[in-house]
């Protein structure tokens, strides 16, 4: 561990103490909502079990236990993807979008030098999204918001997403991208085969945003993907290759080449494999990826120490741990201390 610096965890969970049963008050749908079980928690999609999680996800002084174990400092705190809900009624999403980030703000409030949080906004419809976004920022004082990758296949270099854009633009924020696999019922051997979807999912949006003008038009947006890209490093070179080739495919939308905009976002590290994390860095840049673990969800939720491993320069190694997630968060070190 670099003693000397400070470690940021860009892209974890959490979820409130309490949670209404949002299914039986709104009288449909698969809401997520909770059962404890001695020191536990059952989940349930609706009236459905789903999985059981620990405390760390919802247990600030076991988060924060964990967190001093693993040499995390800060931890950037968003819902799961699972809590978006925007399949359902635009008002029924807003609700459990105030709640969730009420709840994340509380926590923020009371650990300042510890968490950071993302609110969560019903991208279904953009006038309530863009009330809820201002609201998280100028009344929450959240740091930006994290948004699934897409809505109904639409991505987000789709039109339909300008207006919640132009506003970010506007409010200078972070986004966090996340993506956005199919909502199961329970775990099977279909959802283990959706697992491959996630990162076709982030590499969809990573395009549409670059053929489509989006990472042009939008500049004071500092996005970041998860799941370190997706599929979009490996795919870069062939995107080339097919735009060269064949330029009528993006006609005047794309001014520059794709491999260009390497460098324009940031990505996270939520990767399991050491050699594929090194790839991401020689593609992406040292100065744009950022410690993102995925905690509590992750199969390997210290990603870090996969990080201080690797045979790069320390102050490499200090931008990935800590001051590229500053940077994407637009925050200087003095904030926290």
């Amino acid at each position: 561990m670099l003693e000397w610096q400070i470690v940021v965890d860009s892209h974890t969970h959490i979820l409130p103490a309490k949670l209404p049963d949002f299914a039986k008050k709104f009288g449909y749908g698969n809401f997520l909502n909770y059962r404890p079980k001695i020191g536990k928690m059952d989940i349930y999609l609706g009236k459905k079990y789903y999985s059981t999680i620990e405390p760390n996800f919802f247990d600030v002084a076991t988060r924060l236990s964990e967190a001093e174990e693993q040499g995390v400092e800060i931890q950037v705190i968003s819902p799961p993807s699972v809590m978006f809900a925007y399949w359902a009624k635009p008002k029924d999403t807003l609700e459990v979008a105030r709640y969730l980030n009420n709840d994340i703000a509380k926590k923020v409030q009371a650990y300042p030098s510890r968490f950071v949080g993302l609110g969560t906004i019903p991208i279904q419809d953009p006038e309530l999204a863009l009330e809820e976004m201002d609201r998280c920022i100028k009344d929450l004082e959240l740091r930006g918001i994290i948004i699934g990758s897409n809505y109904k296949g639409k991505y987000l270099g789709d039109d339909f997403f300008k207006p919640i854009f132009e506003r970010a633009n506007e409010l200078g924020i972070s986004i966090f991208v996340h993506p956005l696999p199919l909502q199961q019922e329970k775990l099977t051997r279909q959802a283990l085969f959706d697992l491959s979807i996630i990162s076709v999912d982030i590499s969809k949006s990573i395009i549409s945003m670059i053929i489509n003008g989006t990472m042009d038009q939008f500049t004071n947006i500092r996005f970041a993907f998860g799941n370190a890209g997706g599929a979009f490093p490996y795919l870069i070179d062939r995107l080339e290759q097919l735009i060269r080739s064949q330029p009528s495919l993006v006609g005047s939308l794309l001014n520059k080449q794709p491999i260009s905009y390497l460098g324009k976002f940031w990505v996270d590290t939520e990767i399991q494999n050491p050699k594929l994390l090194d790839f991401v860095i020689s593609m992406v840049g040292e100065d744009k990826v950022m410690l993102g673990s995925g905690y509590p969800l992750s199969a390997n939720s210290w990603i870090g120490g996969m990080i201080e491993e690797r045979i790069v320069p320390e102050s490499v190694k200090a931008k990935i741990l800590g001051e590229n997630g500053m940077k994407w968060l637009n925050l200087p070190k003095s904030y926290f201390f």
